[in-house]
């Protein structure tokens, strides 16, 4: 409460305040049953104070799915993709959401909608290739990674899903070579050390 008050001294609108301390809580994965009644407090409290309504469902989805709710957080995107300020984020997080119900088909146009505003954001070429790896098309899956790579070459999640998405496509030398520039971000990470190990030098 100190925070906020502090805020509105300076000018800073309540509501802008709240919706951005619920955005920051969210960035580190905070939204989740055990510890997001705060979130959804700060949530509330914007909508009641006139906050940028379209960011808020953004960020009511994003609650939702770190909540284990996709289905609800559909329903928010959906509510924030008829503004041309969010629309690309609304249609990305509705691509999250449909994917985490399975929904394959609907979750690739969902993110091909948000390619279309936003065609090099590295985040949504990572989704795109994900689903369309789980749908069986490796060639088009590979294309979004590497697409999504040089738009961000210090990006791990890219770099990781070529490798799987070449291994699944059988050609493990690409793997090999994709898992160990992932490697060279988080050397430590579990899922990378088994696909190396388990490849070996074959």
């Amino acid at each position: 409460q100190q925070r906020c008050g502090d805020a509105v001294r300076f000018g800073v609108r309540p509501g802008t305040f709240l919706r951005n301390r619920a955005a920051l809580a969210l960035a580190a994965g905070e939204g989740g049953v055990e510890t997001g009644m705060g979130i959804a407090r700060d949530l509330q409290g914007a909508f009641l104070f006139g906050g940028h309504r379209p960011l808020l469902w953004i960020l009511c989805g994003d609650w939702l799915l770190q909540r284990g709710d996709p289905v609800g957080a559909a329903a928010c995107y959906r509510k924030a993709t008829g503004w041309p300020q969010t629309a690309a984020d609304a249609w990305n997080g509705l691509g999250e959401a449909l994917f985490a119900q399975d929904a394959l088909r609907s979750a690739q146009e969902a993110f091909e909608r948000a390619l279309a505003l936003r065609p090099q954001d590295p985040w949504i070429l990572n989704n795109a290739g994900v689903v369309l790896r789980a749908r069986g098309d490796l060639a088009l899956a590979a294309d979004r990674f590497a697409a999504a790579h040089r738009a961000a070459p210090e990006l791990f999640e890219p770099r990781f899903n070529l490798g799987l998405t070449h291994e699944q496509a059988g050609r493990m030398a690409r793997a090999r070579y994709w898992y160990t520039r992932a490697a060279e971000l988080r050397p430590d990470f579990p899922p990378v050390r088994d696909r190396l190990r388990a490849l070996g030098d074959q």
